[in-house]
């Protein structure tokens, strides 16, 4: 059964989703998990949040969902097959919709599991459909069976219960073989790993030691895991000018869905004493596991986490100091579980667990001094069951080291030989080129040298201390004779005057042809030169006709403006009217005024 977050316990997880959409959404009569999106379609966003709803039916920021939403339950072991709608039943028992015996009829090919509306999501352990999955201690729909193995491999999650019989069986053989002590234990029921961790925020005194209760079991409620938290260790550097600094720090839980991919590799010098070369979860994590974040990171001072521990007492028996447990971080870059303390020293040297004093017995102290990798991304922290290596290589006292030795500085050596043999190599072939060169152009000075001998007569050179003797060629000196005598030739028969006659004849007739071009320029000129005089003349003409013309015009208008005010004084005094006063003089004069005008 699962607890909801109104308090009651329901069949499944799936009823309390179911529960808290109804409470949402009276609107609505029906809910169809398959079809509804638990992150989204059943709590209100709070504003610009949004919210998404937990396996329990709480709602929380969906940013936050993973940190806040407690874990899916596991189902018990006397129900170890969970349905797809997250209720828990029997080995032999069918699940809702289904007849008993289907759900293992097919033992070869895939589950046949009911498909979201959505392809793009996914079904959950909690019976909903989700873009991913929330943290679960449960097993996942592609493996729902859980089944516990043994005291050597813990609980699994298989396909089925013919799975869980293999599976088993092969657990069983395995502790069956003269080894069977040499594998690791494993808790198989009420182990301290299971107990929750709730996510907290805790604000600390910056002046005093912090003791913090990780995790508590809610069965008897005693305290399981503690950090204790030196006084300033996580004050942030701007914070320490405040009056009153507070630290910061907050607790996040850990699912096992998130461990179970997890991996803790074995030494080599230490993988024959278990007969594996890596652990899985159970037989890893003997502690509950936490993440954490800090006003300040990496911590002034180390915290110190303090734990119980699973199995503590079968892992290294007889000796006091358990030093194949450490305080190990999963590491987000490998997914693998790796000892704060890594080296054979530091684990020798400051071991976490002393059964010496019975107060101590089965409990393991470590320190830490941040939350994060060297990339941000936060670690998750627990106690884990890690082999320490049995010791330090001491090297070869045989001969047959000293043998390899030799045999690998003589690879070595004549892998260097045959190096150096093939660059000696290279540059002879590179200088026999360049020397091939050299030698064609010397051949090539040296034929035109032998040119020169032959026809240019001969070829000197005349250093500073020595002087050679230069012979002319006989035939160039016979050339230059006839040269120097055709020349004189030409002086005497007036070769040269009759050709200056000719050269200045041709020079006379290039510079008429000159004369005569440059006349016709000029009289081009002059009629381009009278043609727009006859035009600015014709256009001068136009205008004075036009002024004419439009005097004319107005002489015409004013004439016959003056006939009409004519005639129209003749129609007024055809009669007058004589009247004896002076009135009427001025009325006289005033006509003559304007006949005038």
């Amino acid at each position: 059964r699962a607890r909801c977050f109104d308090g009651p316990c329901r069949a499944r997880a799936r009823d309390c989703v179911r529960f808290a959409f109804f409470l949402h959404n009276p609107a609505s009569d029906s809910f169809d998990a398959l079809r509804i999106d638990a992150d989204r379609d059943v709590c209100p966003d709070a504003g610009s949040t949004k919210m998404a709803a937990c396996p329990d039916g709480s709602c929380v920021p969906l940013a936050m969902r993973d940190v806040l939403c407690p874990p899916v339950a596991a189902c018990p072991e006397e129900r170890p097959r969970r349905c797809p709608d997250s209720l828990c039943v029997a080995a032999d028992a069918a699940c809702p919709g289904e007849t008993a015996g289907s759900a293992d009829a097919d033992t070869d090919g895939p589950l046949l599991l009911p498909s979201c509306g959505d392809a793009t999501h996914l079904l959950c352990s909690d019976g909903t459909c989700r873009a991913s999955c929330p943290p679960s201690n449960a097993c996942g729909p592609r493996s729902p069976f859980r089944c516990l193995l043994g005291a050597s491999d813990g609980p699994a999650c298989v396909r089925d219960a013919a799975a869980c019989a293999t599976a088993r069986a092969r657990s069983e053989a395995n502790l069956a073989g003269d080894d069977a002590a040499a594998w690791p234990p494993v808790c198989l029921s009420q182990c301290y790993r299971d107990v929750p961790v709730p996510s907290r925020q805790f604000l600390l005194d910056p002046n005093e030691d912090a003791l913090l209760d990780v995790a508590v079991d809610p069965l008897d409620r005693s305290v399981v895991a503690t950090l204790t938290v030196p006084g300033g260790a996580v004050v942030a550097d701007g914070d320490l000018e405040g009056a009153s600094p507070a630290m910061r720090l907050e607790v996040e839980r850990v699912a096992a869905s998130e461990l179970r991919g997890a991996r803790a590799y074995v030494h080599r010098s230490r993988a024959g004493s278990f007969g594996v070369g890596e652990f899985r979860l159970e037989q890893t994590v003997l502690s509950p596991a936490f993440r954490c974040r800090a006003g300040r990171d990496p911590f002034r001072v180390p915290a110190v986490f303090a734990s119980l521990l699973d199995s503590a007492a079968r892992i290294n028996p007889g000796s006091p100091n358990k030093t194949d447990v450490c305080l190990a971080a999963l590491l987000p870059a490998t997914n693998s579980w790796v000892c704060v303390g890594e080296f054979l020293g530091e684990r020798e040297g400051r071991p976490i667990a002393n059964t010496s004093e019975a107060r101590f017995a089965g409990r393991g102290t470590g320190f830490f001094d941040t939350c994060v990798d060297a990339e941000g991304r936060q670690l998750v922290y627990a106690f884990a069951h890690i082999p320490r290596q049995s010791s330090t290589s001491k090297g070869e006292g045989t001969i047959f080291y000293l043998v390899q030795i030799v045999v690998v500085l003589a690879v070595v050596g004549g892998l260097s030989i045959v190096m150096v043999i093939v660059w000696l190599t290279l540059r002879a072939s590179r200088y026999r080129t360049k020397m091939k060169k050299t030698i064609k152009k010397t051949q090539q000075l040296d034929d035109e040298i032998m040119d020169m001998k032959v026809y240019g007569g001969g070829l000197g050179q005349v250093g500073k201390d020595e002087e050679i003797q230069m012979y002319a060629n006989p035939m160039v000196v016979q050339f230059k004779s006839l040269d120097d005598q055709l020349r004189e030739y030409k002086e005497k028969s007036g070769y040269y005057e009759q050709k200056a006659k000719k050269q200045t004849s041709s020079i006379k007739k290039l510079e008429e042809q000159r004369a005569n071009l440059n006349g016709a320029v000029q009289r081009l000129r002059m009629q381009l030169e009278e043609q727009r005089h006859r035009i600015l003349a014709q256009k001068r003409l136009l205008e004075t006709q036009a002024a004419n013309a439009k005097a004319l015009e107005a002489e015409e208008a004013a004439a016959e403006k003056e006939k009409e005010n004519k005639a129209v004084s003749t129609n007024a005094y055809e009669e007058p009217i004589v009247v004896d006063n002076d009135s009427d003089d001025e009325a006289v004069d005033e006509d003559f005024g304007r006949e005038d005008v």
